[in-house]
């Protein structure tokens, strides 16, 4: 039958419409496939200049780092970064760019026989001395990875870092700026390689073992432990013979519980540790402590590091010289605030006992800058209702005139003035040949220039 021009016949639906344009869509397709086959057989990746290249599948898969590390401070190290070949053939890699953190980037290969290897074991490989490493150099030619190998690409840093520090480095494959790599970044926390902490406070490294009546004893407990270590030794190493302080026990290996427990604390991985206690005796022998607060170095020695591991035990030593201090008498502590030099307040002490032979006296030696004037030298004695004795000296403590120190104190920078105090000395009426004892009172303030 013959259909004339223009008739209802001759138009195509929408539906015919759709399924020549799909034909039309796949022969082309198709056509293009065989151009692009027949072009690139036997032949390296195209250069990815555009777009649709360059979100081609990568031939590498490459492990990234997730977790931050913990290293020692003022130690060089690396990280290594695992990758994998996808491909058979040889795939070209190089470095766009590293951060001036950075100081290497580092490639190589692992040996075959190693690719049977669990992760775990293989990831242990990554240090094997055996392993042949390539540097990776910005204006380098770059490294070919072999088809199917697995090898690392490693960030590595120089021994002069110290606190949180990012590690960065970008490889390009195929060629330099190629716009297909990888970005390598590595987050590291550089940490002392031991720690010391107060066991009843981990946030404290100084332990406070409260107030010594006389006769008294206390104990400070305290954790030594590593991030970085799987073990270390420690063994106590006191800065000078003192019976008063004694390190008891040898150092107890912190359990894995404990351990996990500090983990938990200071979000950093406790790998070894001990806990040891410090024991502070008022009186050994006779051996007393001074009367007052005190701050007491502690140490111990370890493989792990070249100086001492240094604590202070504190605590207040009680006895029969009572301290009161004017406007704030709870307070050991002489307060003296900001002191001008032309105008210096007066501070007034009182120092109490209950033994009427006690005899008091300012030691001259002891901070040299202020000026103490015991006002009732020989003491004030009055009995009181219930039969007792109470003994008292009344003391005003002010800048010295001419006192050329000026800046806060104490100043744990400034020789002879790490601890400033206002110290008595104390001895007994009728005894001979006494050990003197004393009785401090710190005191902490600032000079104006």
């Amino acid at each position: 039958m013959t259909v004339a021009a223009g008739s209802k016949e001759d138009i195509m639906s929408p539906k015919q419409i759709v399924i020549v344009a799909v034909g039309v869509a796949v022969l082309i397709a198709g056509i293009t496939y065989v151009v692009i086959s027949i072009g690139t057989a036997g032949a390296e990746p195209p250069k990815p200049t555009d777009e649709a290249v360059s979100k081609l599948p990568s031939p590498l898969e490459m492990m990234k780092a997730v977790e931050p590390r913990f290293e020692e401070a003022y130690t060089a190290g690396h990280h290594p970064f695992r990758f994998r070949s996808l491909v058979d053939k040889p795939t070209k890699v190089g470095v766009n760019w590293k951060n001036c953190k950075c100081a290497s980037v580092e490639i190589c290969v692992a040996p075959d026989e190693w690719k049977a290897l669990s992760e775990a074991e293989f990831a242990k490989k990554a240090d094997d001395p055996s392993l042949q490493w390539t540097p990776l150099e910005r204006d380098g030619q770059g490294f070919d990875i072999p088809g199917r190998s697995t090898g690392w690409v490693r960030v590595g840093w120089k021994a002069d870092k110290n606190g949180d520090e990012r590690f960065k480095a970008d490889l390009w494959i195929y060629e330099f700026d190629s716009g297909i790599g990888f970005p390598l970044e590595v987050a590291v926390s550089f940490v002392e390689a031991v720690r010391v902490r107060w066991l009843d406070d981990p946030d404290k490294i100084d332990p406070y073992v409260g107030r010594i009546g006389p006769g008294e004893q206390k104990d400070a407990q305290l954790v030594v432990w590593s991030s970085t270590r799987e073990s270390f030794t420690l063994e106590s190493d006191p800065p000078r013979s003192d019976p008063n302080f004694s390190y008891g026990e040898p150092p107890r290996k912190l359990k894995a519980e404990e351990l996990d427990n500090l983990s938990q604390r200071f979000h950093r991985k406790a790998l070894s540790g001990y806990q040891v206690t410090v024991t502070v005796r008022e009186k050994v022998g006779e051996q007393q402590l001074d009367i007052g607060p005190f701050r007491r170095e502690v140490r111990w020695k370890s493989d792990a590091v070249k100086d001492p591991i240094r604590a202070h035990v504190q605590g207040i030593v009680l006895g029969e010289v009572r301290t009161y201090v004017e406007g704030n008498p709870g307070e050991p502590r002489l307060e003296m605030g900001v002191i001008d030099p032309n105008r210096p307040r007066v501070h007034k002490l009182q120092l109490e006992t209950d033994n009427p032979n006690v005899e008091l006296a300012h030691d001259d030696s002891s901070c040299d800058f202020l000026k103490v004037d015991v006002l009732d030298k020989a003491g004030k004695v009055e009995n009181l209702d219930d039969g007792s004795v109470r003994k008292t000296w009344n003391v005003n403590v002010s800048l010295r005139p001419g006192a050329g120190f000026r800046g806060p104190f104490p100043d744990k920078e400034k020789p002879g003035y790490e601890l400033t105090a206002v110290v008595f000395r104390i001895t007994h009426a009728g005894v001979a040949n006494e050990r003197p004892r004393y009785v401090k009172v710190l005191a902490r303030g600032q000079v104006k220039n």
